[in-house]
């Protein structure tokens, strides 16, 4: 994974975190709205450190559980899915089949 790929994985983990604190304000999801940390004595989200990162990779320094689980889920399965296209194509190069593709 080229690190231009891994930060776009990042950043859309951190659209689906987004998504999934504004539904929580909203009061459209009630689950895992606990707070998982607060890290807000370290990095302030106020902070230059943590408006960089916030912007980079989504920090938020009191994150909910539900942010928590998008953010993680989001990027372990694109990665995955990335990782698993790349298996797939380099297999086929090897064995010298083109890989099929289908419509889902």
């Amino acid at each position: 994974m080229t690190s231009g790929f891994g930060l776009l994985v990042l950043l859309a983990g951190n659209l689906a975190s987004q998504i999934a604190k504004t539904a929580n304000q909203a009061d459209w999801i009630s689950a895992f709205s606990e707070t998982a940390w607060d890290v807000s004595w370290l990095i302030s989200n106020d902070s230059a450190l943590g408006m960089v990162l916030h912007g980079l990779i989504g920090f938020d320094a009191n994150p909910t559980q539900m942010q928590l689980i998008s953010y993680l889920a989001t990027t372990v399965l694109i990665g995955a899915a990335a990782t698993h296209m790349k298996n797939r194509s380099a297999t086929a190069r090897l064995s010298g089949v083109a890989p099929v593709h289908q419509a889902v």
